[in-house]
């Protein structure tokens, strides 16, 4: 419980523009799917957005089929 705790704090305390790793993304995901409630599905909405729509001047870009895995994780 202490450990859900703390994700949740540190989750609320990340910049949203900040730009994470389809493997960390994938683990925040995961993770979220055994935490106990309250999900934090908006969050994490949030940050699966910034991944997919990430703009073609970025320093690096995900690749279509990195988005698309991601999204298609996302979903289930």
């Amino acid at each position: 419980m202490q450990t859900s705790k703390k994700l949740t704090e540190s989750q609320e305390g990340s910049s949203e523009n900040a730009r994470f790793s389809k493997p960390l993304l994938e683990a925040l995901i995961h993770l979220e799917t055994f935490l106990p409630q309250p999900k934090q599905i908006d969050y994490l909405d949030s940050l699966v957005d910034n991944f997919i729509l990430t703009r073609s001047d970025s320093v690096h870009p995900a690749s279509a089929s990195e988005r698309e895995e991601l999204s298609c994780i996302f979903l289930e």
